[in-house]
């Protein structure tokens, strides 16, 4: 990428104020253009693992930074609240026009205001809301939902990777047009909660397991429930497509059931804008692998602990302060953890 630089800021830009925030994204390049296009401008800073906007309306600062993804992170989604009607057409219209999906909502009641907006997804999954404000409200309103699914993007340049995306508006497909082992990436978004989910999610993870190339990420994304969901969902808005909410837990048992390794989840957060009698509603968000091929060769790792030994998906325990040898093929697994800094490897 190159590299511009920007020798000192203009008084009016250094005595302004303005809202800064920042965030982790796995192909800076892709990102630079989905941003370029929601903001109309270009990055103001530009590195090879670094870029920045700065806009003066709205006032703030965006900085991205090339980096895997971030475990714990508790944001739900980003909003651009513009003047009017006009400006948020003209915002869909760009980014539209540039190749990526939105789904627009007129006049829909959320967060106790009515509102006329527009959703679009960054390619790392960040939830980009831009609305108008109509008129506050004095219940909470049900329109919208920001946690089930998200709109993945039309790259026009090609993906550097080889990466298969399937959303819960999307059909299940009667067969995966990939070859197998051939997959670097695939992003279930709110795949588990369509209508054909609760008889054939558990089919659709196998067909994917083939695809995937070993050591491939698996992300799946959606709703779930602590208890058992009671009766069929009908939920308004963004929500109306989904038909099956399993409880936590079974997302992640699939996913052990299909082959899948290193599974943890990234975040599990309450849905605000959605209720539903009994039951407690959760946006999750789900990190697994598909298996290295068997790799020659040993290593030795020590966990370091909090705990005085943890036990991996395999059945293999790893004692507090002990060094133990083991297969590199799970050596490499477990660097690819988000938990590697608990760990001392040689």
């Amino acid at each position: 990428m190159t590299t511009t630089l920007v020798s000192e800021p203009s008084e009016a830009i250094a005595a302004a104020t303005k809202f800064q925030f920042g965030l982790y994204v796995t192909d800076l390049r892709r990102s630079v253009r989905f941003y370029t296009a929601l903001l109309g401008v270009e990055a103001s800073k530009s590195f090879a693992d670094y870029s920045q906007f700065e806009l003066s309306d709205p006032p703030i600062v965006l900085s991205l930074k090339a980096s895997t993804p971030q475990k714990g992170s508790s944001l739900n989604h980003v909003g651009l609240r513009l003047k009017n009607s006009e400006a948020i057409v003209e915002v869909q219209r760009r980014l539209e026009a540039a190749g990526y999906a939105t789904r627009r909502e007129d006049g829909v009641e959320c967060c106790y205001s009515r509102q006329t907006k527009f959703w679009a997804t960054d390619p790392d999954g960040v939830l980009w809301e831009t609305y108008t404000l109509h008129e506050d409200i004095d219940h909470h309103g049900g329109g919208s939902q920001t946690a089930v699914t998200s709109l993945h993007m039309i790259d026009d340049t090609g993906p550097i990777l080889n990466i298969w995306v399937h959303t819960l508006a999307e059909k299940y497909p009667t067969q995966l047009e990939f070859e197998d082992n051939s997959l670097d990436e695939v992003r279930l978004e709110g795949s588990f909660n369509s209508v054909s989910a609760a008889e054939h999610f558990e089919r659709l993870l196998s067909s994917v397991y083939r695809k995937m190339k070993p050591g491939a990420r698996m992300m799946m994304r959606g709703m779930v429930s602590d208890l058992p969901f009671p009766g069929v969902p009908d939920f308004p808005g963004l929500a109306a497509p989904v038909k099956n909410v399993p409880v936590e837990k079974a997302p992640i048992v699939s996913l052990l059931q299909a082959g899948f390794r290193g599974v943890y989840i990234d975040r599990l957060k309450e849905i605000d804008c959605l209720k539903a009698p009994g039951v407690e509603l959760k946006s999750i968000i789900i990190y697994a692998n598909k298996p290295l091929e068997t790799v020659t060769g040993t290593r030795q790792v020590r966990y370091n602990g909090p705990f005085r030994k943890i036990v991996d998906d395999d059945g293999i325990e790893f004692p507090i302060g002990e060094f133990i040898e083991l297969p590199s093929s799970v050596v490499d697994r477990l660097t690819n953890s988000p938990e590697t800094a608990r760990f001392t490897i040689r």
